[in-house]
């Protein structure tokens, strides 16, 4: 998969190198209240998206194109704009149905309590039903 440069949507491609990844006890947490095929929106992915998506269905908002294509998910390419992702590219996937809310991004480039507050302000005014039950998944 070529990498990205206009924002949008992604699929995933090949496996890419990372060097870090959210914790253990993050992943543990997740695994033990999150039934598995409920889907997760994350912000930012990495090594933990590609974790994760063994037991979820995962829609990752990221702001790096060397991450776009990590993992099994459906990628959205927003750009940094103003200390945040790009808001008007957030309030595209204001439909998408999920049952987790992962803030794992952005990375360090931005202040991580502003970014916090871009993210309850943008997502959380979204309208928001949970998601329908996922079909089983397929042996790889």
């Amino acid at each position: 998969m070529s990498t990205p440069t206009q924002p949008g949507l992604h699929l995933p491609g090949p496996e890419k190198p990372a060097s870090f990844a959210i914790g253990d006890r993050a992943r543990e947490e997740i695994r033990r209240m999150l039934p598995e095929g409920k889907t997760i929106l994350e912000l930012g992915s990495g090594v933990g998206t590609a974790y994760l998506a063994k037991f979820y269905r995962m829609i990752s908002i990221e702001s790096e194109p060397r991450w776009i294509g990590l993992s099994d998910s459906a990628y959205l390419f927003a750009p940094i704009k103003d200390g945040w992702y790009d808001r008007a590219v957030i309030r595209t996937v204001a439909h998408l149905q999920y049952d987790f809310l992962l803030i794992d991004g952005p990375w360090a480039k931005v202040n991580k309590r502003s970014a916090m507050l871009a993210a309850i302000d943008v997502i959380g005014s979204m309208p928001r039903k949970p998601s329908t039950p996922a079909p089983a998944r397929q042996s790889r």
